[in-house]
């Protein structure tokens, strides 16, 4: 026979959340998505003005300019099994 004890770290469902507190979760979540979005807005609307330096220059690879694209029946018709 199995003797089942609960270790002494254990805590009961009930003693986690307190219960007004579940029963208003709703509104806890409303105010954790306005504290998010709030926090995040005043940074996002100046990034674009506030930052220092000037833009990135790309210049496009010489060996990729050579290439040229895939037959469109070559890319149609292939199917790997192992994919699936």
């Amino acid at each position: 026979m199995k003797i089942l004890s609960k270790e002494s770290w254990y805590i009961n469902e009930n003693e986690v959340t307190d219960e007004k507190i579940y029963d208003d979760r709703r509104r806890l979540m409303k105010i954790a998505a306005l504290t998010g979005a709030g926090s995040i807005f005043p940074l996002s609307s100046s990034a674009s003005t506030d930052l220092p330096g000037k833009a990135l220059a790309f210049e496009q690879n010489a060996h990729y300019q050579k290439l040229t694209a895939t037959a469109y029946e070559k890319i149609t018709s292939y199917n790997n099994f192992y994919e699936f």
